[in-house]
């Protein structure tokens, strides 16, 4: 987290002496220090993944019947306009999501754009739990699942 009160985190272990909302800023190491908690970050979800593809369950792994979303809690910049919102999909493959792959749509306005809420929508198909208006009563366009990202 990175807004004041609540989650502006600090990063001690990391050597990072101020906290994440002063790096969104640009202040005390800017985007270095949140490239840093990034790829701590991501280390630690390595981590588990690495674990739960080594518990068989089923017909493959934990991994496999597992679905890890990590997202940013700043699309594209700290008070950016929300264009880029960089996510991650891990494992899963017994869902039917089709894995391996990065993804990249045009930007909000552009023919094949698709939104945040088009990406849960297409999460709770998956999940069994089909919600084709996630996010509709927000601000940002729905269009439903989104059909590349299912096997």
């Amino acid at each position: 987290g990175c807004g004041y009160g609540f989650f502006d985190i600090p990063f001690r272990r990391l050597g990072l002496l101020s906290t994440k909302h002063q790096f969104g800023h640009g202040y005390d190491g800017g985007l270095d220090a949140l490239d840093q908690i990034h790829n701590f970050h991501a280390e630690l979800i390595a981590q588990m993944a690495d674990r739960l593809s080594m518990i068989p369950e089923g017909d493959g792994s934990m991994l496999d019947h597992t679905l890890i979303v990590w997202t940013n809690e700043n699309g594209g910049q700290h008070h950016s306009d929300y264009r880029r919102w960089p996510d991650v999909l891990l494992g899963g493959q017994a869902t039917g999501l089709r894995t391996g792959r990065y993804i990249r749509f045009p930007d909000q306005g552009l023919m094949g754009a698709r939104t945040l809420a088009d990406l849960w929508s297409t999460l709770t198909h998956l999940l069994g739990a089909p919600r084709d208006d996630f996010g509709a009563a927000g601000l940002e366009p729905s269009n439903g699942p989104i059909q590349n990202l299912v096997m």
